[in-house]
């Protein structure tokens, strides 16, 4: 008996250990990086980010690739400032998990306090410091672009958000949307693996090319929705490597060139 219970105390010292350790590696402000590039000219804040989920890496090595250019001049912005999150999710990015066990699913955790649909005070009420961090960074933002990875193609499978466009009901959002949409299906032959757009306008949803807008509470596109913010989800379908990485990082590549004429800081 006496061994069971020492092993017994072990075993909880681990586990506490195990927590203590995930929430500071991989729950802190210090795990959350990002690239800052200003112009030095007065312009919008335009934020790029990827990787909430481990198990969808595109919008990553596609932000990886646009930092490169910037580095190696090849892309000069000509105003404003542009701030670039690869890794979102570090620790679930480097294991190719959906989410960190104790930490849960960073993309439900942007939950509003209980005032927000009475007095429009929409703020963040949790406590997770990536989540809080993110808010502080998007804040006084003009636009914000969030790269996700479907399981499957939306035009075959409706049950998939893969290759969708969901806008927050903006104008600019929308503006975009129809631009990326556009953009991008020029570029796919298959009609079946085309872009729809997600959206609450009824008057649109006779069109085969938008789907009814999925809100999900405690997602940044419903936060961003709430606080009625410029905010593009992007969902690629590349969960599983259902279509090779180099496609969808153009993908990804073809819609932040667009984003960045649009604003015209390139």
């Amino acid at each position: 008996m006496d061994n069971l219970i020492i092993f017994s105390i072990i075993l909880i010292l681990i586990i506490i250990i195990y927590i203590y350790s995930v929430n500071k590696i991989c729950n802190s402000n210090d795990s959350l990086k990002y690239y800052e590039y200003n112009s030095n000219n007065a312009g919008p804040i335009i934020i790029i980010m990827a990787g909430t989920h481990g198990n969808e890496p595109t919008g990553t090595h596609a932000i990886y690739n646009i930092i490169q250019l910037l580095n190696d001049n090849k892309i000069q912005l000509k105003k404003g400032k542009l701030i670039l999150i690869p890794e979102v999710n570090y620790c679930a990015l480097k294991l190719g998990i959906r989410f960190i066990p104790f930490i849960g699913d960073l993309n439900r955790k942007y939950k509003l306090n209980n005032n927000c649909q009475l007095n429009n005070n929409c703020q963040l009420n949790n406590n997770c410091p990536i989540n809080k961090k993110i808010i502080n960074l998007i804040e006084n933002a003009d636009f914000v672009l969030d790269f996700h990875d479907g399981w499957g193609f939306h035009r075959i499978n409706n049950e998939s958000m893969g290759s969708t466009i969901s806008p927050t009901d903006t104008k600019q959002s929308y503006d975009l949307a129809h631009i990326f949409q556009n953009k991008v299906n020029t570029s796919i032959q298959n009609k079946e693996k085309h872009f729809n757009i997600y959206t609450n306008n009824e008057n649109l949803l006779s069109n085969e090319y938008y789907s009814k807008q999925k809100d999900i509470n405690g997602s940044l596109r419903y936060y961003m929705n709430s606080n009625k913010k410029n905010y593009i989800l992007i969902e690629t379908s590349g969960q599983n490597n259902i279509q090779p990485l180099e496609i969808r990082k153009s993908q990804c590549i073809l819609f932040i060139n667009e984003l960045l004429k649009f604003y015209k800081l390139v």
